[in-house]
This record gives C-alpha cells, sequence and structure tokens, in this order.
C-alpha cells in the first residue's frame, strides 16, 4: 500500500522533530531484523530517553536535509534510525552493544553526534565504536579527582614518613638509655 503525500510530510515531520531533540544519530542497517529484536530496541532505548525509527531513505534525505544536516554517504540497505535524546553517550553505548549482540542483523553504519556546543557532526562506524570505548561520567570524574587530589595524597605520605622515621629514631634513643 503506498504512502499518500500526507502521510509522507507527517513522517517527515516526525523525523525533523526527533533530529531537533536529539544529540545522537545512529544509522543501522537492520536486514533480517526480527520484530522481537526491535521491541527489545526501543525498550533499551527508552531507558536511555532514546527512541528508533524505521523510514524510507527518500524519506529520511528531505528530513535530514531540511535539518540543514548533510549525510556524507549513501545509506545501503535497509535503514533503522535511533535517536538519543538524553546522554548520548549512554546511548551509544547502550546500542553498541546491542549491536555487537545482534550482529547479524543489525549493524551501524555511522551517525551524528553533538559533541556540546550544539555543533554537529557526521561520525563513521569506526568513530561511533570509539566513542563506546569511552568510560561514564562518573568514572572519568572520579579519574580526574584522582588526578587532582594526586600530589596532595604524595605530599601527605612523605610527611608521615618523616614522622615515622621521627618517632622510630625516638623509640631507639629511648631503647638504648633504658638497656644502659
Amino acid at each position: 500500500m503506498p504512502l499518500t503525500r500526507a502521510k509522507k510530510e507527517e513522517i517527515v515531520k516526525d523525523l525533523k522533530d526527533r533530529i531537533k531533540e536529539a544529540s545522537l544519530v545512529l544509522f543501522a542497517n537492520f536486514h533480517g531484523f526480527s520484530v522481537a529484536k526491535a521491541a527489545d530496541l526501543r525498550k533499551l532505548l527508552r531507558k536511555e530517553s532514546g527512541s528508533y525509527r524505521v523510514a524510507k531513505k527518500t524519506l529520511l534525505d528531505i528530513a535530514f536535509r531540511e535539518s540543514n544536516i548533510a549525510i556524507p554517504k549513501k545509506l545501503e540497505g535497509e535503514i533503522g534510525v535511533v535517536f538519543g535524546a538524553g546522554d548520548a553517550l549512554q546511548a551509544l553505548k547502550s546500542v553498541v552493544a546491542f549491536a555487537k549482540a545482534s550482529k547479524e542483523t543489525f549493524r551501524i553504519l555511522g551517525g551524528i553526534f553533538s559533541a556540546g556546543g550544539g555543533e554537529r557532526s557526521y561520525i563513521d562506524e569506526l568513530a561511533v565504536k570509539r566513542l563506546s570505548l569511552i568510560p561514564s561520567r562518573e568514572i572519568l570524574l572520579a579519574q580526574l579527582l584522582n588526578v587532582f587530589s594526586a600530589p596532595a595524597s604524595g605530599l601527605v605520605r612523605v610527611f608521615r614518613g618523616v614522622e615515622r622515621n621521627f618517632v622510630t629514631m625516638l623509640s631507639e634513643i629511648a631503647k638504648k638509655k633504658v638497656d644502659q
């Protein structure tokens, strides 16, 4: 059943709204992807404030062009789009983990990533995988705190060493006096 013009316009408007809100957009080839797996992906993305949408490539092209976002390469195969509106990095990690588990039927082709400041750029499949290796925000903050506190901790250890040596020396002197 062919789509009517009104339905196509509605789909393009929905895609443009999702693009506008998203800090992460991933393109995936979903050839052979089952309805149950798609439901699992949607459930996973709901937890990450994201969504998954399938649309015709021509409608996707129109929506991205009207949103002033250029996609540098032609997307091959059946294309599904993941939109992440919350923590983009966490959503990206979740989708990459899902893609690894479903590698036969769901392959990430690339995406649009907003690293902050509103600037969006296209990232390829390799860049998506590299971004997924970045530790979570909490871990990065803990590592940063460790880097900042390391000099102070080292200084405290030095002072404690001097104190320990001084107490040991006094103890040895006291022992010698008692022995005499």
